[in-house]
């Protein structure tokens, strides 16, 4: 009788041990292991803030079969980016947008955006491509807006905003031309729109 109450008071340690050392795991797993997974999910989202240094839009007005084309040059793209190069080293067109044509919306917008900010000019083109809206006067009022990082936070603030009317088909303007300093910095003094082709820089000759 004596031999079972000890195996039985045995067990009943084993149990209350294996029961502790569970619950030491659990608290381990909670305190030790999990803090470290939102900071991969932080860095992760954290990537996708920092993926642009710069955004180009360009806006026009919707549900209207016009197709305006936004080209941009920074000082380290050897072409400019735009329709038929879109990826440089710094800018990349992430959007190009062909009017009413393959198109689930009726927003009319481009938007390209850079992977870094080298120092130097940076020129920002609109060019009238299309226009297959019936009776549509012509003129297309186009909103150009630019932003960059917000220091360390992700975050976007705009530098500059600019509204341009293209009036006739193959039109290219020069909206802004500007200077980004070597520490990173909008150069304010720098801005001006004389005129820079960039279209044709990358199309093959005629």
């Amino acid at each position: 009788m004596n031999d079972f109450k000890l195996r039985i008071s045995r067990a009943s340690k084993t149990i209350l041990g294996d029961v502790v050392f569970n619950m030491l795991m659990v608290f381990a797993l909670l305190f030790i292991v999990l803090p470290h997974s939102p900071k991969k999910e932080e860095s992760k989202n954290e990537a996708v803030k920092s993926a642009g240094d710069m955004m180009v839009e360009i806006h026009w007005p919707d549900k209207v079969d016009i197709d305006i084309d936004l080209w941009t040059k920074s000082p380290d793209d050897d072409r400019p980016v735009g329709y038929s190069n879109r990826a440089g080293k710094t800018f990349n067109l992430l959007r190009d947008d062909l009017g009413g044509s393959n198109d689930s919306t009726d927003r009319n917008f481009e938007m390209a955006y850079t992977r870094g900010l080298p120092a130097g000019e940076y020129i920002i083109n609109i060019h009238y491509f299309v226009n297959r809206e019936p009776g549509s006067p012509g003129d297309v009022p186009v909103d150009v807006v630019i932003s960059t990082k917000a220091g360390d936070s992700g975050g976007m603030k705009q530098i500059i905003t600019r509204r341009a009317t293209l009036r006739v088909l193959g039109e290219e303007i020069t909206v802004v031309r500007f200077v980004i300093r070597e520490n990173g910095e909008f150069d304010e003094q720098s801005v001006n729109d004389f005129f820079q082709e960039l279209r044709a820089w990358v199309l093959p000759p005629q």
